[in-house]
């Protein structure tokens, strides 16, 4: 039967002369209707293959070209109360771009930028173009002195450091008017990616078709893959049509995106924790962190001189020299000349991956060196060697924060990333050592202390949980003596340390055989672990339940503080993805809240230490850790305020606790 249902039936007396479909050339297949679907269905890969003009917008007729400070004049004071967008343009020489974004580490000089879009009605879009006539000081005085009462844009941290102004008045004499300023902003990026955070990236374009249902040029359409200075200079009417679409789609989109973070209740996250951090993080962007070259060069030669020694051991045990790094290679070695068990053959050989390869370790020391030197070797490549790439001329590593990629609303940091920083080896820690403050000061360190257990019970109400918090047991030891059953007092080591991986566990949704696998136990013994948790904290469980079952009705998670985390798998057809959905759905609140809450504590250290007129700042962020670069005389009253703002962020059913330590390179702070 399903052979006859499957079979193509070719006698149909079809009287359609196919000869007619057949397209006289590629013009009359890749037309400007089809690259307008292709563009709206994100056909990404097929837009490559048109050679048509980019999409046009209405709103082009009304894209104006200002170079005259006779017509500048005229246009600002056309600017009323109402909401205005801007775009800065920077000049080729004094900037970097990076997928439309600027990156910039030190204070823009004088002419920084090529030109200044604005708009601030459908009709009122236009491009500045600095020159003899027009500074480019003289148009951010303008945009600060206009009357607008929202001032609109996207992409601002990497605008910052051009907005001279608000650079100037961020003193402690000048706080009252750098935060009236500063509350004047609205980011269209930030406000889509708390919309939709599983999306990645905010485009110009992708704003204009999701929320306003118009089909405008992107960035590849009209600059390619130049800068926009660079086309400024040999296209203008392309440049201009780019930036003044970046302005006028911030402008235009601002009234539908604030009402839908009303809607969602996400109006308040946006206005006090999202829009202050992206001054938090340009500072400490700009700020950057110093590093010692010379310790970090003795640090990458110690790795070589290891990584060598590592070589020739594993050598010597498998008889011959060979491609390490080779999968296929060691995939040889390992399971066919040296006949080790559990070798899991794949199309292009034996599976050599981390999972495989720690299962054996204990039993084979060829497998245990192998682990050691790919750790090593990763040292080397991505930090002794990779992060010299990063110092510059000052001697300072400046990464780069991003405030919209993270489903979960955590902060991320690239070129370099800081925040993947090993900490579970001693070699890997040791690279902080190479971090150091600027002379005569010293780094001050704290981070929240077991954050997520500590909203785990608040957000549960466990009673248990909250009381062993408020009464400052070890939470670990206490959950071992509850889970098995043994006076607090006669807890082992052992216990304790399945205790922590239970109850870490348990945040992140793990099953029992996530957890026999993490404890290295049968995955009966790992279940009865989590039942016995759960009859233990039986609040916990319900919490749990609750969130998993809001979450598949609603679609979404959401945080103590409002910030949605969509959760698609969970109406999949799979069950493997419906699986991983719900441990997301256990997950991101909790997990969100705690990115929430070092934002809200980013804010207010940054805030207070330029208000009371401190010397010290806020400088790196890794997850519940902040880092101040303190001068010696402030060290104690940094370590308060730190300690301060930290536990105060939340008001918690259990107190936040924070762990502070000092020192003359980020390895003793820590």
């Amino acid at each position: 039967m399903s052979k006859k249902l499957a079979t193509i039936i070719t006698d149909v007396p079809v009287k359609y002369d196919f000869t007619e479909a057949a397209l006289a050339s590629n013009d009359a297949l890749y037309t400007q209707e089809a690259y307008l679907m292709c563009k709206k269905l994100e056909f990404k890969n097929l837009l490559g293959r048109f050679s048509v003009d980019a999409p046009k917008n209405n709103a082009q007729e009304h894209f104006n070209v200002i170079k005259t400070k006779a017509e500048a004049e005229r246009i600002w004071k056309k600017v009323d109360e109402k909401p205005l967008a801007f775009m800065v343009i920077p000049n080729v020489d004094n900037k970097q771009e990076s997928d439309g974004q600027m990156l910039l580490f030190a204070p823009a000089p004088k002419n920084a930028f090529a030109a200044l879009a604005v708009a601030f009605s459908e009709e009122d879009i236009y491009l500045f173009i600095t020159g003899d006539e027009l500074a480019a000081d003289d148009l951010i005085a303008h945009l600060f002195a206009c009357k607008s009462k929202q001032l609109l844009t996207a992409n601002l941290k990497s605008q910052l450091p051009y907005l001279k102004w608000i650079n100037e008045q961020r003193a402690a004499e000048d706080w009252e008017a750098y935060c009236t300023q500063r509350n004047r902003f609205f980011e269209r990026t930030v406000a889509a990616y708390l919309l939709n955070p599983l999306k990645g990236e905010y485009p110009c374009d992708d704003i204009a078709k999701d929320y306003l249902g118009l089909m405008v040029p992107g960035k590849a359409d009209l600059l390619g893959k130049k800068t926009v200075a660079e086309v400024l200079a040999e296209d203008e009417k392309k440049a201009v049509d780019y930036a003044c679409y970046e302005a006028y789609i911030s402008w235009k989109s601002y009234p539908v995106l604030m009402e839908s973070l009303k809607e969602q209740g996400m109006d308040k996250l946006f206005r006090e924790i999202e829009m202050p951090l992206v001054f938090v993080l340009s500072d400490m962007e700009r700020q950057g962190i110093s590093i010692d070259a010379d310790a970090l060069k003795e640090y990458g030669e110690k790795l070589s001189v290891s990584i060598i020694e590592l070589e020739q051991k594993i050598y010597e045990e498998a008889g011959e020299q060979f491609n390490i790094n080779s999968p296929k290679q060691l995939g040889v070695i390992l399971f066919e000349k040296m006949q080790l068990p559990n070798g899991k053959k794949t199309k292009t050989g034996f599976s050599t991956s981390a999972e495989v390869l720690e299962k054996l370790a204990g039993d084979h020391p060829i497998v245990a060196d192998i682990l050691e030197y790919r750790k090593l070797a990763k040292l080397k490549s991505t930090y002794a060697d990779g992060l010299a790439n990063y110092i510059d001329e000052t001697g300072k590593i400046h990464t780069t924060f991003h405030q919209t990629i993270t489903a979960t609303g955590r902060l991320s940091s690239t070129d370099p990333n800081l925040q993947n920083i090993p900490i579970r080896i001693e070699l890997g820690k040791m690279i902080r050592k190479v971090f150091h403050p600027l002379d005569g000061d010293l780094f001050v360190d704290s981070d929240y202390s077991q954050i997520e257990l500590r909203l785990l019970a608040h957000m549960s109400g466990d009673k248990q949980l909250i009381e062993a918090f408020r009464e400052n047991q070890d939470i670990h030891r206490s959950t071992a003596s509850k889970v098995f059953h043994v006076p607090f007092d006669e807890v082992t080591d052992l216990q304790r340390r399945n205790a922590k991986a239970v109850n870490f566990g348990i945040v992140y949704g793990i099953s029992a055989f996530g957890l026999s696998q993490d404890l290295d136990i049968g995955q009966k013994e790992a279940q009865g672990y989590i039942d016995s948790y759960f009859e233990t904290y039986p609040k916990i469980k319900e919490f749990l339940d609750r969130t998993v079952a809001e979450a598949k009705e609603k679609g979404v998670t959401k945080t103590l503080y409002g910030r949605i985390r969509p959760i698609p798998e969970l109406s999949s057809s799979n069950y493997m993805q419906r699986q991983f959905g719900e441990r997301v759905a256990m997950n991101a609140p909790i997990q969100g809240t705690a990115a929430d809450i070092i934002k809200i504590a980013m804010i207010r250290v940054h805030d207070r230490l330029i208000r009371e007129n401190y010397k010290s700042r806020l400088i790196l962020q890794v997850h519940d850790e902040l880092l101040i670069e303190t001068a010696e005389e402030e060290k104690d009253a940094v370590i308060a305020l730190l300690e301060q703002e930290m536990q105060s962020a939340a008001d918690l059913s259990v107190e936040l606790a924070v762990g502070t330590e000092t020192g003359y390179d980020w390895y003793d702070a820590h």
